[in-house]
């Protein structure tokens, strides 16, 4: 199967885990992660060798998104913080 040239990691912050999306071409999965730098480095470390091109979204929440979006910044993605009463607005 060949790499897909870009993908996305869409996060849903909370404070002891996350819930993420993923999708590269045709290839869509959903899981959770620990709210630690360890395992979302791990996370975002592995989508990253998957994709030539990693787009991170993650939605202002808090402080709890920050080190999710410095980390994937740190690793080269491609971060978007979008406004949590904009999102819903969109989503209906």
């Amino acid at each position: 199967m060949a790499m897909a040239a870009e993908g996305w990691l869409a996060f849903d912050i909370g404070g002891r885990t996350h819930t993420w999306a993923w999708q590269a071409g045709d290839r869509v999965e959903c899981g959770t992660v620990d709210n630690t730098p360890e395992a979302v480095r791990a996370l975002l470390q592995k989508r990253i060798r998957q994709v030539g091109r990693l787009r991170v979204l993650a939605e202002a929440t808090g402080i709890y998104h920050l080190d999710v979006v410095l980390l994937a910044d740190e690793l080269g993605a491609e971060v978007m913080v979008i406004n949590p009463k904009a999102a819903h607005h969109f989503a209906l």
